[in-house]
């Protein structure tokens, strides 16, 4: 009788969890329309590997919007003349008008996110577990990270978050290297992963702070004076560098008078919502220009999201409240209710077995001053090796505190995917815990591939109570990217067929007919001056969240006269038959007749 060795059998249940992490990759890429502002690189890439000028999107740098935007190059059914920014609305409407383009564009760029950005993510997770603990440490963390139902979706959408998280662990890796010793080899691999980190997203700049401690913490074992400057000034050039190599195939065709024209959009506020706040920085950024005509790119999208930032463009709703304004706890309570809840559980047993463990060795040593003692003697047999864990410790440390406390005071409190690259370093301490038990390990991984399962592909949407149905205290507790991104019109046309539904109505503010006709050719997006018709409407998460809120809110004005000017509608079409919620984010009613008078708009859904 054949007998399968319990490291055949590891390495197949291995094999068996790489392929489902893949698996639920490639749901997300097939089964999420094309999401937020997907269009808007897509075609800001096509246009600088195009036409080779970069006057489209500069908050976010060219490097990944122009790898996504690859397959646009060759495919039959896109052309696109040189766009300027007053052209960009039409454009999305021309990108939107075949489905079938639309759709294969979608799934062929999110391919290239996968192969490009995700896959050495994910290798990157389990590098970065190999070095607190081997390859169990390292096979946990990408596994956590790969399993979780709050990371899958926006891996692979065409955003820049996932490059960015890339980045943060490869300089964290090159910096636990550069920590070791002082050398031009190492600091070479410090300033290309920066250098990355930089290309990719402006929050890269945040990873500074674990550059200058990582240079501060490491050996000097010849003493040399000054190395640790020239050090940091080989990391300065080389990022700077790779930097500026990103720009090139966004430029190939560079025009000066197209360059300064589109610094000029920005600061006078017609590419971003900046009001009049960026026009102090146009006589500098036009100057710098013409000395370094890509840094003046970059410097230029950088200080639109710092001016962003700075006035609270984008509302934040929270709790049923909007806010112009960021919370300091709004991403810790993210945290709470977005992550999974087995992921919480384990954590929070780690940290109180954690806790009885020290302070049993407390009261078996009397005192802590021996604790500390017997710590030191039982580290002493490689005190080397100890001392570059507690340094690399120290970089861990220093980027998660460096990149929340910059998010929790910011009032950028958007998405859950802005808090992508400090997940793996949040998952690190329960992976270390873990490692070692197995059954632990087992029935942890195992909860939560079935909670992806059951939720696929509905993850964006969902919060970690998602299991309580129709009586989840959080359904709503958050809005935008963290519940309606967009992601879920494949899904609605599903159910639309189903149904039989050929005509559903919209009543979604802001909404283009164009986005969601590419989706449900059936669609209407009504206008608040339309007379509503009997038949099928849609009504998104967000008119449920946002017009209560804008109602009883001061500090939207603008906002609130729409809200007042949608609600009537929206208490009209509650007074329809209720068919619950589908494809997550959509409140489904039928009206057999509409009713000649309106329902008290204080009614709530």
């Amino acid at each position: 009788m054949m007998t399968i060795q319990p490291s055949r059998l590891r390495n197949i249940a291995i094999g068996i969890a790489m392929l489902l992490a893949l698996g639920f990759q490639v749901v997300a890429i097939h089964e999420q329309s094309l999401s937020g502002d997907g269009v808007h690189h897509l075609i800001a890439g096509y246009q600088a590997l195009r036409y080779g000028q970069n006057r489209l999107n500069l908050e976010h740098p060219p490097f990944v919007k122009t790898i996504i935007s690859l397959p646009l190059l060759d495919d039959p059914d896109y052309k696109q003349d040189p766009t300027e920014i007053s052209q960009l609305w039409p454009a999305m409407h021309d990108f939107h008008n075949n489905p079938d383009f639309v759709r294969r564009i979608t799934i062929r760029s999110r391919y290239l996110m996968l192969l490009v950005f995700v896959l050495p993510f994910f290798a990157s997770c389990y590098l970065l577990g190999c070095r607190f603990g081997g390859q169990s440490v390292g096979l946990i963390l990408f596994l956590l990270v790969a399993f979780s139902y709050s990371m899958i979706p926006y891996l692979t959408i065409l955003q820049t978050d996932t490059a960015v998280s890339l980045a943060y662990l490869l300089t964290l890796l090159a910096s636990f290297q550069l920590v070791k010793g002082l050398t031009f080899q190492r600091a070479i691999l410090v300033g290309l992963a920066f250098g990355f980190a930089l290309s990719v997203k402006f929050s890269g700049f945040l990873l500074l702070p674990t550059v200058i401690v990582a240079i501060g913490l490491a050996d000097n074992p010849e003493q040399k004076r000054g190395l640790r400057l020239t050090v940091a000034v080989a990391i300065l050039i080389i990022s700077w560098t790779v930097l500026h190599l990103s720009y090139l195939p966004a430029n190939w065709n560079y025009d000066q008078a197209i360059a300064q024209e589109t610094i000029r959009n920005y600061t006078q506020g017609k590419a971003m919502i900046v009001h009049d706040k960026m026009q102090r920085f146009e006589e500098l950024l036009i100057w710098l220009e013409g000395i370094d005509a890509y840094g003046a790119q970059w410097l230029t999208g950088f200080l639109g999201v710092y001016t962003q930032n700075a006035i609270g463009v984008y509302p934040t709703y929270t709790f049923g409240r909007v806010s112009q304004t960021g919370h300091f706890w709004y991403f810790p309570a993210m945290l709470l209710i977005k992550l999974p809840l087995a992921l919480l559980l384990t954590a929070l047993i780690g940290v109180i077995y954690n806790a009885q463990s020290q302070i049993h060795k407390l009261q078996k040593s009397n005192t802590l001053a021996q604790l500390l003692k017997e710590f030191t003697l039982s580290s002493s047999s490689n005190p080397s090796a100890e001392k570059l864990r507690q340094r690399q410790i120290i970089l861990v440390i220093v980027t998660v505190v460096s990149y929340l406390g910059v998010a929790m005071g910011s009032n950028y409190n958007i998405g859950f995917r802005h808090l992508m690259p400090i997940i793996p370093l949040l998952y690190l301490p329960l992976a270390v815990f873990v490692a070692g038990r197995y059954w632990v390990t087992a029935l942890l991984v195992g909860l939560l591939v079935i909670e992806s399962t059951l939720l696929a592909p509905l993850w964006m949407s969902a919060t970690n109570t998602w299991w309580l149905g129709s009586y989840n205290p959080s359904r709503l507790a958050f809005s935008l990217g963290n519940m309606d991104y967009g992601q879920n019109y494949i899904q609605l046309a599903k159910y639309s067929k189903q149904k039989n539904i050929n005509t559903l109505y919209f009543v979604y503010p802001g909404l283009e007919a164009w986005r969601v006709q590419a989706y449900i050719p059936g669609a209407v997006v009504i206008d608040p001056d339309d007379p509503l018709k009997p038949g099928w409407y849609a009504v998104p998460t967000r008119i449920e969240q946002y017009v209560p809120a804008l109602l009883e809110s001061t500090e939207y004005p603008a906002l609130k006269r729409i809200a007042q000017q949608w609600d009537p509608i929206w208490q009209t079409v509650k007074t329809g038959q209720d068919f619950g919620y589908a494809a997550g984010t959509f409140h489904i009613y039928y009206l057999d007749e509409v009713q000649p008078t309106k329902p008290d708009k204080t009614q709530n859904p």
